[in-house]
C-alpha cells in the first residue's frame, strides 16, 4: 500500500527522475502480491484483503510523508526487511518446490530494489 501511495501521489517534488520509479516500484509489489493470492487460491483458501487486516500483518511502515527522500529511505528499509523475511522463510520452507521458487524469487526482486534505492538514496 506504501508503494500504491507513492505511485498516486508522486507529483510536483524536486527530483522528478526518481517520481518515475514509484509506478514501476508499486507494479512489482503488486505482482507479488497477486502471486500470493493466486497460489493461496490455487490452494483453495481465499485471499484476505482487508486493508485493516492487512496493515496489521505488515512487516514494514506505511509511511506518509511527503518529502521524496524520507520516502526513498522508508521504501528501502522496506526492502530489508522484505529480504530478511524472505531469507527466513525460505530458510523455514518445507522444501515444497514452487514454494521455494516464489520466495527465491521474491529475494532476487527485493534485494534488486533495495539496490536501485540505495543508489537514489
Amino acid at each position: 500500500m506504501r508503494y500504491r501511495r507513492h505511485h498516486v501521489t508522486a507529483s510536483g517534488s524536486a527530483s522528478p527522475a526518481i517520481e518515475k520509479e514509484f509506478p514501476g516500484q508499486f507494479c512489482e509489489e503488486q505482482a507479488h502480491a497477486d502471486r500470493v493470492a493466486g497460489r493461496i487460491s490455487e490452494l483453495g483458501d481465499d485471499p484476505d484483503f482487508n486493508s485493516v487486516r492487512l496493515q496489521g500483518r505488515s512487516d514494514a511502515g506505511h509511511g506518509v510523508s511527503r518529502d521524496i527522500q524520507a520516502r526513498l529511505r522508508a521504501n528501502f528499509v522496506a526492502e530489508r526487511v522484505a529480504v530478511a523475511t524472505n531469507w527466513q522463510r525460505m530458510k523455514l520452507s518445507d522444501d515444497v518446490p514452487m514454494k521455494r521458487k516464489c520466495l527465491e524469487d521474491f529475494l532476487a526482486d527485493e534485494k534488486e530494489q533495495a539496490t536501485e534505492l540505495k543508489e537514489m538514496l
